[in-house]
């Protein structure tokens, strides 16, 4: 979400750190100004063009921000001229606000905005609204409507359906500690996908398996992560549900029908299982990820971990995790320290040996971007500065100098 930011600089040597904060707030209300409060009402879009009068309504308190991927809505006052005198800026989870520093006046015009990354998708407008004077004035439910040009519904990755779930159509052997997963051909509304949407069930009885859905948003991927372990030696079906109360992306198009397919899973073992193969990191801001293939006739796995790259990680040397799933995040490290990890199967039999060989991730804690599109507006005795906003962001720094060349070590 981009937004613009203003801050005037006098003829004088400062370094200033400008807090990211929400415009009326109510912080700052000059004399004879008033306020405009306002509540947000959602529509679902409609399913297709020729059905613009089917709306769903949603009250204030519904997670459509998680849903339609709404970040930020932004409110601007007209007055009866059509000139903007006042705007406010809220996270969507507030489904409500005040506008302050609002100019007394009749006929207003409050506009407000719904921005999905930085591109408006929504938008409502409630005229006709008189602003008194050190007096909040209640301008009621203002309903949002789609304006976006999503009518198309979701697929379970259209054109590539043998390869976006996992296990595949009629695999074989499939291990017990299997996770599901389905990737769609768009993002989805996160609601929408649950253990009523996403099944999984035994073909021989239709005994349905308890487990927890998630989704991820930027993989467009959805995991059911069973409970329990799968029988051995059974076909499973997994249906993603379509039609009415089925799954539907983040502009409310429901996946047309049901998808559905089976697997097998392997025999029971004999044996203590062989260690993980396919072992990889990922790290991120104090925490690393650690993903592995699933192994034939393993119920369970450990994760051994140090930090000493002097000395080889075993399984009297290192850490113990006991009886994790792929993926296992470890959290709570120190950024910018290597962590070294191996790996290890078990099953009624026992447990097997590590994975080799080690393998390593190093935490670390990622700066924000440059600020972009910088601007400086020269004045009668101050310069203002405007500058494009990052999410993410809690502060700015500006450096100034009165030579070319500033820099964070060069300062006035």
């Amino acid at each position: 979400m981009m937004m613009r930011h203003r801050r005037k600089l006098f003829q004088c040597a400062l370094c200033l750190i400008l807090l990211l904060s929400a415009c009326g707030d109510g912080s700052d209300n000059p004399s004879g100004n008033g306020s405009i409060a306002f509540t947000i009402e959602w529509e679902n879009p409609p399913r297709t063009l020729s059905d613009a009068s089917a709306y769903l309504s949603a009250d204030a308190g519904a997670d459509v921000c998680a849903d339609y991927g709404i970040t930020t809505v932004t409110a601007k006052v007209f007055n009866i001229a059509s000139k903007e005198i006042a705007s406010g800026i809220w996270n969507c989870s507030d489904h409500q606000g005040t506008i302050s520093n609002v100019p007394a006046g009749s006929g207003l015009e409050v506009l407000i905005e719904g921005n999905v990354l930085g591109t408006v998708k929504w938008r409502g407008i409630h005229a006709g609204i008189t602003c008194t004077s050190r007096q909040t004035a209640y301008c009621g439910i203002i309903k949002m409507s789609y304006i976006g040009d999503d009518h198309t519904p979701p697929t379970i990755a259209a054109g590539e359906e043998e390869e976006s779930v996992s296990p595949s159509q009629n695999a074989t052997d499939v291990p017990v500690t299997t996770a599901v997963t389905v990737i769609f051909s768009e993002k989805m509304a996160l609601s929408s996908i649950n253990t009523s949407t996403f099944t999984i069930k035994r073909t021989t009885d239709g005994t349905s398996m308890n487990g927890n859905v998630s989704y991820g948003s930027s993989a467009r991927t959805a995991t059911f992560t069973p409970l329990s372990n799968l029988s051995y030696t059974t076909t499973y079906r997994v249906t993603i549900t379509g039609g009415g109360g089925g799954v539907k992306d983040i502009a409310d198009n429901v996946m047309t029908s049901n998808y559905s397919w089976s697997f097998q899973t392997e025999c029971s073992p004999y044996e203590p299982p062989l260690p993980p193969t396919e072992v990889v990191t990922t790290s991120e801001d104090r925490q690393i990820i650690i993903s592995w293939k699933p192994v034939s006739g393993a119920t369970s796995y450990n994760i051994y971990w140090s930090t000493n790259i002097d000395q080889l990680i075993s399984k009297t040397t290192g850490t113990k995790i006991p009886h994790v799933t792929s993926p296992y995040t470890h959290s709570g490290l120190t950024n910018d320290m290597p962590y070294y990890y191996v790996l290890t199967s078990e099953n009624i039999y026992g447990e097997g040996n590590i994975s080799v060989p080690p393998i390593s991730g190093t935490p670390y804690c990622e700066l924000p971007p440059v600020p972009g599109n910088v601007k400086a507006t020269a004045g009668d005795g101050e310069i203002i500065l405007d500058w494009d906003s990052f999410a993410g962001a809690t502060s700015y720094n500006i450096y100034m100098h009165t030579l070319s060349g500033v820099s964070q070590t060069i300062l006035y």
